[in-house]
């Protein structure tokens, strides 16, 4: 049976207790020494399904089968840290020698593991894990940076759940996420819900992104409108659906996959917040006949993000996310729009995401 969730956050791995097993465990490895070299991909039998403290669930190859792995940590543990480097500027770098992620693995890594006790067995140990194409990652919420949150791994499409209103749309989160998926090489789609609780004649304040080249798609959940031009999209992928709080996401889900046994939360009459249901990644079960016959076995349903910080982006960087400032006319070819004299952005309809972003990096919040 799988660890039960403790904890009153978006997830098992921001609470107190599993900062502390965490720093315990890394004080380990830093006195042994020990750090895992990543596997080749043809060398992995298996993919992380779900992460609990200590051990995850994975599912097999070919069979589907599904075993809680235990972790030898010499074998996994440190594998992200050299491929992370290739990624990152000289800064990022030295920061980099000073973090770490909260869990040996994330769900979509690709890993070799062993079934203990026949080829029916529910128990296994996760011999190696391997090198990522890419992570979904922020650090982790009310924490210092030195402690890393991989969402998922090996991700091909992120799909930003927003809605319309209950809880309201938010751009500097969505930009968060933009940001994230360019940084990892991730294309993202942003898919707008509850589009039945728009009134008539009132703005879409999020046609901007539409207007720049993003993918978007506005849908209803309840209906199903909107969600047959979604579905096309995501077919033979490896998809993470990732968004705020309440806006609906795991409700997307249930509708396309047809799987009604996903948890579904509400929003609170008070704060106007989501509740939270799903307490973890959790890559879905999903067979290739409901999704019109393709491979699709990999879409990734996460918690609902409260918070999203940014890693590796520096302020001098920052701007290049934001590609409509490029050619914008500022006085100064080198401005970064912020307090400058001549800055010709500042009427553009992201630029309020933009500074909002760039202070929070300023002040060290990410």
């Amino acid at each position: 049976m799988a660890p039960k969730f403790r904890g009153d956050t978006e997830d098992w791995l921001d609470s107190d207790q599993s900062g502390r097993r965490a720093e315990s465990s890394a004080g380990r490895r830093k006195k042994t020494g020990n750090v895992a070299e990543g596997l080749k991909p043809e060398e992995a039998n298996a993919t992380v399904a779900e992460v609990f403290p200590n051990q995850s669930r994975v599912r097999f190859d070919g069979t589907g089968h599904e075993a809680l792995c235990r972790y030898r940590r010499a074998n996994v543990w440190g594998h992200y840290r050299a491929q992370s480097e290739e990624r990152l500027d000289e800064e990022a770098r030295e920061k980099l020698l000073r973090v770490r992620e909260r869990a040996p693995v994330a769900v979509g890594d690709r890993v070799k593991a062993e079934l203990i006790g026949g080829p029916q067995s529910k128990d296994g140990v996760i011999e190696g894990v391997c090198r990522r194409r890419n992570r979904l990652v922020r650090p982790a919420p009310a924490r210092d940076e030195t402690i890393l949150h991989v969402l998922a791994a090996n991700v091909d499409v992120l799909v930003i759940v927003a809605s319309v209103t209950a809880p309201e749309f938010t751009p500097g989160l969505v930009d968060r996420f933009l940001i994230a998926a360019a940084t990892e090489g991730i294309e993202p789609i942003l898919v707008i819900n509850k589009i039945d609780l728009l009134p008539v004649g009132a703005p879409r304040t999020w046609t901007n992104y539409q207007a720049l080249g993003y993918q978007l798609i506005e849908v209803c959940a309840k209906t199903g409108a909107g969600l047959e031009k979604l579905q096309p999209l995501l077919l033979g992928k490896t998809v993470v659906f990732s968004g705020k709080s309440g806006v609906g996401k795991t409700s997307v889900l249930r509708k396309m996959t047809g799987m009604n046994d996903l948890r579904v939360g509400e929003v609170s009459d008070a704060t106007g917040k989501g509740r939270h249901t799903t307490t973890s990644a959790l890559l879905l079960p999903i067979r290739s006949e409901i999704l019109g016959g393709s491979a699709a076995d990999r879409w990734i349903d996460t918690p609902g993000i409260r918070e999203f910080g940014l890693l590796g982006v520096s302020l001098e960087k920052l701007r290049s996310f934001f590609p409509e400032f490029s050619g914008a006319g500022c006085a100064n070819s080198d401005c970064l729009h912020m307090e400058e004299e001549g800055c010709a952005v500042k009427t553009m309809s992201r630029y309020e995401s933009y500074r909002r972003i760039y202070q929070s990096l300023a002040s060290g919040e990410n």
